[in-house]
């Protein structure tokens, strides 16, 4: 998507050393890369300067990372990690497919890490910086570096205090499906009502000596997202 005037985009602030987001045809762009080593954007190589736009995926490779800016905030993908874009209001909310992300708010703004069962946020956009892994669908690892965390699974949200990983857990629960108009039926050929699957969190605290194993890198990423007006490319 748009991957030919990214390309001519990025050439351009490349040779001005201007950090500014490219014209987007009748989408609302949601960030600008400003780091990225070993990544692409819809499978072409994602440059800085590069403006991202909604339905847009960013991938890395191992050893890889990604980084853009939202606002005065970061996000950011490590080394073998997917997700795919969408506008938050006037943020981001970044569906991880695979690997590790993590944001950076310097500054309050809506940044949102989704999952396919869960969501990850500050609350009230308050400032923090956080990561999350996914090791499958149902299992990720959520460290808060700075400030509380809200993890929202099924409709209940769990808060994260800083300083410490948690392990979350996903199962699933038969709830009854919401009652339909009248006469149109809610039971299969059994007679029995019919059910669906919610998700259900389980939040295990891996302890502060977890978090405290990232916190020096933590720490640089959040550095190096606050501080870098532009970006290298590597």
């Amino acid at each position: 998507m748009y991957w030919w005037a990214r390309t001519c985009v990025a050439a351009f602030l490349a040779g001005s050393l201007v950090c500014a987001p490219t014209w987007g045809v009748g989408l609302s762009p949601v960030g600008t890369v400003v780091l990225s080593s070993k990544a692409t954007l819809d499978r072409a190589p994602a440059r800085v300067g590069v403006t991202l736009y909604p339905g847009d995926t960013v991938e890395t490779e191992a050893g890889g990372h990604i980084q853009f800016r939202v606002g005065g905030s970061q996000v950011y993908l490590l080394g073998e990690s997917a997700a795919t874009l969408a506008a938050a209001g006037s943020g981001v909310k970044a569906t991880l497919v695979r690997g590790t992300a993590g944001f950076s708010l310097a500054q309050p703004a809506p940044v949102e890490l989704d999952t396919e069962w869960a969501t990850v946020r500050s609350p009230g956009q308050q400032l923090a910086n956080a990561q999350v892994t996914m090791l499958s669908p149902t299992e990720l690892v959520v460290t808060s570096y700075r400030g509380a965390l809200l993890v929202e699974i099924g409709g209940v949200t769990h808060t994260l205090a800083e300083g410490h990983s948690y392990r979350v857990l996903i199962s699933f629960a038969a709830e009854p499906e919401p009652q339909g108009p009248v006469g149109a039926g809610t039971k299969n050929g059994s007679g029995n009502t019919k059910t669906r699957r919610k998700p259900v969190g389980l939040i295990i605290l891996l302890g502060a000596a977890a978090a405290a194993g990232g916190y020096f890198f933590g720490q640089w990423v959040y550095h190096e997202l606050s501080e870098s007006p532009c970006g290298f490319d590597h």
